[in-house]
């Protein structure tokens, strides 16, 4: 079927979606400058202009193409259509919330913002109800998608070099709008190019319809109206911030004393607590209280030792007031008591305040809560040497510990054991059964091997159904050392073949185990497993389900 295009409808489309993209990418600066609800406000009014803008910019370019048989829109379709765009772009200023940005999550952002804008393109053209229904060119249509992901990501991409390189905001803006506009529309008429109309195709689009011209009018003048009406309250918003921020200027500057203790930098999140020269609290802020649970009241006269935890040694805070006294700052973590009694970390930053002769008349500290952050330290601690499923050490914390013990042995002139352990025939039970109970079984083997050694023992999981315990302080006698580690292989033997219930089901398994013993001589890691696994491998050729010890013969053998 024939179609025509009016330029200047693809002129105005184009123009729509820079204008959108510009307005939506003011309000993302006002939602990075600000906090708490009012940031959340601008993230969503970002989201939805540039989702009307996209949408707009849709319609107005369908008014620009033309077919030889009348067309409607299908009401429904036609507003629901919008939901995808607003969505994506809801998200993709959502990334860009945090202060620092990252280029992983602008790349997942962008990737599912592109995704919204094809999803709606392709609804609002299914909104045209055309029969027989329109087909489209699979080489078109992918590359349609991957333009408004490249779109999408450049639009976020733009913000985040211009950080990184300290572009002007302004320009940031208009590159991104111009990105933005040209990117949309790209995509917008590539899927458009591979729109394939049959011939004698007529619009099946009855009811609830809208006539395209006066689509085209609402739209028009409606996104104008939105874009016009969301620069006007961020210009509004922008100027009454930066009016608080003069008035707030003028006030310090009226109130010399005021300007000394830095009382009004209280608008932070960070809580803030002013002192004098001798740590006698004077006032704290609204997220003092909040993060320490004192109020104004119950610390107002009184000094900073309420605050004072037993963490530190006695020397730490001789040290802060001597920084302070030398540099006039202070900056470091701090465990401080809390009302409730428990003990928190905080980030702490101290400011010496001089008068003009130089001497010190107040202190103002500044605090945050690192909980979080500490935590999260401990998570990775936990992710690098510790298995994920059983919670275990894993590989590198073994190497590390088995180092010491090696080192430790060669002093104290104490045998040390390596017992290695591999669970006979688990590949076919996790096989036949399934990952899931085959996970849920080495859970338990786990368990059952920390119940079979000593407090200072180690027990580490290798990997797939492999265990390794490292025994220390063994006997000074290489017999009685031996019989020790026998005992304890044993044991764990007895126990690993002790029936499992997993989900109801009661399943049974054996072990081959492997030991190597290690004192004086100064042997690697390595080799020391590797001797335990050569041991491991002698038990399963001797019929599984056995223990057997690491001798010179073995790895004659090996070689």
């Amino acid at each position: 079927m024939p179609i025509s295009w009016n330029g200047s409808l693809i002129v105005l489309s184009v123009l729509i979606a820079m204008f959108g993209s510009f307005t939506a990418l003011s309000h993302a600066e006002r939602m990075r400058e600000s906090t708490g609800y009012q940031a959340k406000a601008w993230m969503v009014a970002g989201g939805v202009t540039l989702g009307m803008a996209i949408w707009s910019m849709h319609f107005v370019g369908m008014l620009a193409f033309h077919l030889p048989v009348p067309i409607a829109y299908d009401s429904f379709l036609t507003f629901i259509s919008v939901l995808p765009a607003i969505a994506a772009a809801v998200l993709g200023f959502y990334l860009l919330r945090n202060p620092k940005l990252q280029l992983k999550k602008i790349v997942i952002g962008g990737f599912f913002m592109g995704l919204g804008i094809t999803a709606m393109h392709y609804t609002g053209m299914a909104a045209l109800k055309m029969q027989p229904a329109i087909s489209y060119d699979p080489p078109i249509f992918a590359l349609s998608i991957v333009i408004a992901i490249t779109a999408a990501t450049g639009a976020l991409l733009i913000v985040y070099i211009g950080e990184k390189t300290g572009l002007h905001p302004l320009i940031q803006h208009l590159l991104g709008a111009v990105i933005m506009g040209f990117a949309i529309a790209g995509m917008h008429y590539t899927a458009m190019v591979g729109a394939i109309f049959a011939p004698g195709s007529i619009c099946l689009v009855g009811g609830l319809q809208i006539e395209p011209h006066l689509l085209a009018l609402i739209v028009t003048c409606g996104c104008f109206l939105l874009f016009s009406g969301g620069g006007f309250a961020n210009s509004l918003d922008r100027h009454r911030a930066l009016d608080n921020v003069r008035l707030a200027h003028t006030q310090l500057e009226a109130q010399q004393k005021e300007l000394r203790i830095a009382a009004s930098a209280f608008e932070v999140q960070e809580g803030v607590m002013v002192t004098d020269a001798n740590n006698v609290i004077l006032r704290v802020n609204k997220s003092f209280t909040k993060l320490t649970g004192y109020s104004g009241k119950e610390t107002l006269g009184k000094t900073t030792e309420m605050l004072i935890s037993e963490r530190h040694d006695k020397e730490f805070y001789p040290d802060i007031l001597r920084a302070l006294q030398q540099k006039k700052s202070w900056a470091g973590e701090v465990w401080s008591e809390r009302k409730d009694g428990v003990i928190n970390p905080y980030r702490l930053t101290i400011t010496a305040v001089t008068n003009l002769a130089g001497k010190i008349t107040n202190f103002v500290a500044a605090i945050s809560d690192i909980r979080e952050f500490k935590e999260a330290q401990e998570r990775i601690l936990l992710l690098a040497f510790n298995d994920p499923l059983t919670q275990l050490p894993n590989r590198r914390l073994l190497q590390d510990r088995l180092q010491q013990a090696i080192a430790s042995s060669v002093r104290n002139q104490h045998y040390g054991a390596v017992i290695f352990i591999d669970l006979d025939h688990f590949k076919t039970l996790n096989d036949t059964l399934g990952h899931n109970f085959g996970d849920m079984l080495l859970v338990e083997v786990a368990h059952r091997l920390q119940e079979c050694v000593r407090e200072g023992d180690t027990v580490t999981r290798l990997g797939g159904d492999e265990f390794v315990v490292m025994l220390e302080g063994l006997n000074k006698d290489a017999k009685q050392a031996a019989i020790e580690a026998k005992t304890v292989g044993k044991k764990i033997g007895t126990v690993i073949n002790q029936p499992y219930f997993l989900q109801d089901q009661e399943y049974h398994i054996s072990s081959s185990i492997g030991i190597s013993l290690f004192c004086n001589k100064v042997v690697s890691v390595d080799d020391l497993l590797k001797q335990a696994d050569m041991a491991m491998y002698k038990a399963k050729n001797s019929g599984r389900n056995t223990l057997r010890f690491f001798s010179s013969a073995m790895k004659k053998i090996g070689h």
